[in-house]
């Protein structure tokens, strides 16, 4: 029989308590016990979230900041063909903030009406990197940028919108493989990124030459009514 005595009772007591100590310590290397383990994970999630984000952020900046700066040298009739070049290939994981979109696209809206006049390596870059920035923005700036170019551009004398078709080189071809890929819903809903790259290229067609690129669509979708709910996301990301 175990000794019941006071003495041994307490002793016991200790050593259990002892034990117990030693188990929670080993447990709070892995989580602190102070903070449940999810919370833990939770929060380490959050920081790295956090850290995208604001990495993100930054590559948002960095881009409206060397836009800005090679727009600046389009109006001091500087060569910066190449800044133009590596801007069109400048990737961001997040939309563009509304205010600095919008700041960028009355940039933009202003050079515009120079495209005749420039060389054509000239206004290819330029064109390339406009169409990275128009890419580049939310639902709600995209639709603001539309306006805002629209209402300069427009013509009020005979309502055509602007025609940069003459300017895009690869216009004709880029809308045919584009038209072409367009497929069922079925097949849209299977291949999400194909049918999301080909819906962003005949966005920037419809904005930046709409007349022909819209009658282009509806003339398909009479040949083949299967693509007609395609079309129709298509044009919720211009509308």
């Amino acid at each position: 029989m175990g000794d019941n005595t006071l003495g041994a009772v307490i002793a016991r007591s200790k050593y259990r308590a002892s034990i117990n100590r030693a188990l929670e310590w080993d447990a709070s290397t892995k989580c602190s016990s102070k903070e449940p383990c999810f919370f833990k994970d939770v929060s380490i999630q959050y920081g790295r979230q956090s850290e995208t984000i604001q990495s993100e952020s930054r590559a948002g900046k960095d881009f409206a900041l060397r836009s800005n700066e090679a727009l600046d040298g389009v109006g001091a009739g500087n060569s910066v063909v190449e800044s133009m070049k590596k801007l069109s290939d400048f990737r961001l994981e997040t939309c563009l903030p509304f205010d600095d979109a919008m700041q960028l696209a009355y940039r933009f809206t202003s050079v515009l009406g120079k495209l005749s006049s420039w060389q054509c390596d000239k206004m290819e870059a330029f064109l390339a990197m406009f169409e990275n920035f128009f890419q580049s923005l939310s639902e709600e700036s995209r639709s603001s940028v539309v306006r805002l170019v629209y209402e300069k551009h427009l013509p009020k004398d005979d309502g055509c919108l602007i025609f940069l078709g003459n300017n895009i080189r690869s216009y004709s071809t880029d809308v045919t493989k584009c038209v072409n890929g367009i497929g069922d819903h079925n097949e849209n809903q299977s291949h999400p990124e194909k049918f999301n790259d080909i819906r962003k290229k005949l966005s920037w067609y419809l904005f930046t030459v709409p007349g022909p690129t819209l009658r282009r669509l509806l003339s398909q979708c009479l040949q083949n009514k299967s693509i007609v709910p395609g079309v129709l996301n298509v044009f919720l990301l211009i509308t």
